[in-house]
């Protein structure tokens, strides 16, 4: 029984581990920012619908997110908390999106600072479309 159990773990940690590889990240858009404290928003064009997760990737100069808010074609937008700092050539943590479905996401804005850092920052948004 005690093998049965550890098999079925084994079997459950492998699954995970395979969805992870399998999942498809695209591109839903890019903004160059500067120096300073201040926000931007990232409008989705057609095909972008159904978005289950996103996360961020931040080039040329570390950025400090804040928050961001993603705004649907229908229903009241979320806001999420990120706080923290993206390095340079880094990522931010997987966001869920709550709003998959019929939903589709319209526009997303982002709040940063880039007070005291090196330069402007290239930010791309990195979206997984359900079901995959």
């Amino acid at each position: 029984m005690k093998k049965l159990f550890v098999i079925f773990i084994a079997l459950l940690f492998h699954q995970a581990v395979q969805a992870q590889k399998e999942e498809k990240w695209e591109v839903l858009g890019t903004k160059e920012i500067g120096l300073k404290a201040d926000y931007d928003v990232i409008v989705l064009t057609a095909g972008n619908d159904k978005i289950s997760k996103i996360k961020f990737q931040v080039k040329d100069s570390p950025v400090d997110m804040m928050r961001i808010e993603v705004t649907y074609d229908v229903g009241t937008p979320d806001q999420i908390e990120m706080r923290g700092k993206i390095a340079d050539g880094g990522e931010s943590r997987t966001v869920d999106i709550r709003g998959i479905g019929n939903k589709k996401i319209r526009k997303i804005t982002f709040w940063y600072d880039t007070k005291g850092l090196n330069g402007n920052a290239t930010v791309t948004i990195l979206g997984v479309k359900e079901g995959r």
